[in-house]
């Protein structure tokens, strides 16, 4: 079948200097790149995938300059096969071709985005021996060029007993995803008001920020920042807050991840991440794009 494709939306090759137009894109624009409306995308025959009308998106050239993409009509993309085991992340990526002035949708493996101009549309979890798009599970990206800087939140409670000692050890007990985009600069907060220690043997308490590549299996997310505090009392509310303040690389892809967010202890013990139970979303997440 035919890969879709279709002209950028500011620049017409060989009529004038579509050059200039996308600086001036990319001037109005800040340099911030993503989706400006998101895509939806639903399963169709086998392997294929609708990606509908009225998404819209801010793509880096590679030259300096930026180019607005998107289509008004539906397409269709293929998608890959499952592996043999395990599961595997994808994206449906829009690449680009300044001189033509063209764009096309294609699905690929992620390892393959680094380096490559486009855009993420959507990321694709792929479990093992898939033979029909409705066995993925599709996330579209989210909005990400917009003057809107607060990318994701999620908030939540958790008041499970637990007993980690190590950010391994321990599971994720929320997380946001969102899109990094090269070059831009994140800050990632993770905030609960009420570690609570239930015995002395938990007082030394811990917080951490990792990520890993969006739907991927929890165990592969990577520590990034934690912090350590000593609590009190046992039994009662200790206030922890977690910062991580990262640049994506310039020669990097974007790409959409899940940020993590955990808890555990220095020594053996017990203890619960919201210890309050007075209902509330006690335990949050945030995802920032601060810019360039």
């Amino acid at each position: 079948m035919t890969t879709p494709s279709g002209k950028l939306m500011w620049g017409q090759a060989g009529a004038y200097d579509g050059i200039d137009d996308r600086a001036v894109i990319r001037a109005v624009t800040g340099g911030r790149v993503g989706m400006v409306a998101a895509a939806t995308v639903t399963p169709a025959t086998g392997l294929q995938m609708t990606v509908g009308a009225g998404w819209l998106a801010i793509v880096d050239c590679g030259d300096g300059t930026s180019a607005v993409i998107g289509s008004r009509t539906a397409q269709v993309v293929t998608g890959l096969a499952g592996p043999g085991s395990g599961t595997r992340v994808d994206y449906i990526w829009a690449d680009v071709a300044p001189d033509s002035a063209t764009w096309t949708l294609s699905v690929i493996n992620a390892s393959a985005a680094a380096g490559r101009t486009g855009v993420i549309v959507a990321t694709l979890t792929v479990p093992a021996n898939a033979t029909l798009a409705s066995q993925f599970t599709i996330a579209p990206a989210a909005i990400s060029a917009t003057e809107q800087r607060l990318l994701a939140t999620a908030g939540t409670t958790d008041t499970v007993n637990r007993v980690a000692t190590s950010w391994a050890a321990a599971i994720t007990v929320i997380t946001a995803v969102a899109t990094v985009q090269p070059n831009h600069y994140y800050r990632v907060r993770l905030i609960t008001d009420s570690f609570m220690p239930l015995n002395a043997g938990a007082l030394a308490a811990r917080g951490g920020i990792g990520y890993r590549v969006a739907g991927a299996a929890d165990s592969t997310s990577q520590l990034f920042r934690s912090t350590c505090i000593q609590c009190p009392v046992a039994n009662g509310p200790t206030f922890i807050v977690v910062e991580y303040v990262f640049r994506h690389p310039p020669a990097s892809a974007a790409v959409a991840r899940n940020f993590d967010g955990r808890f555990w202890i220095g020594g053996s013990g017990n203890y619960q991440v919201n210890g309050r139970t007075d209902g509330g979303a006690s335990l949050t997440i945030s995802v920032e794009d601060m810019g360039q």
